[in-house]
């Protein structure tokens, strides 16, 4: 099938081999990576199935690496089942929060808000980080 698609659209190299078309956005999001990693904080990076997240998680790691800034590993083994949703919350609580100490309300409506209290926050600290020269 693959052999018929390149000659349907003329392409003379698999298109495994054609590397890969950096967007504004690709770039922008590399560069947010990147300082979010040198600041040492916790990265969950999320998209659905062939967005292109091993694509850019390779690249990240080889940037990194050029730059010498940060000891990248090639492989981290942690045990899948000891990952749970309230890890995870807990871990996004620590990360998005301002403060030194983290308080995670025990009442999922109150946490679910104070949550989406913190995503608002980055975004307005975010958001004002693109517009500085």
């Amino acid at each position: 099938m693959q052999t018929e698609v390149m000659r349907y659209y003329g392409l003379a190299r698999p298109p495994v081999d054609l590397g890969f078309f950096e967007t504004e956005h690709h770039a922008q999001l590399t560069h947010d990576l990147k300082t979010a990693i040198a600041g040492g904080r916790l990265i969950a990076l999320t998209a659905t199935i062939g967005s292109g997240k091993t694509v850019l998680t390779r690249r990240l790691r080889e940037e990194l690496e050029r730059e010498g800034r940060v000891i990248v590993s090639r492989a981290l083994s942690l045990e899948k089942a000891k990952i749970s949703v309230p890890l995870l919350v807990a871990a996004l609580f620590y990360d998005l929060s301002s403060e030194k100490t983290v308080s995670i309300p025990s009442q999922s409506e109150r946490r679910e808000r104070d949550l989406q209290e913190l995503f608002q926050g980055e975004a307005s600290r975010r958001a004002v980080r693109r517009r500085r020269p």
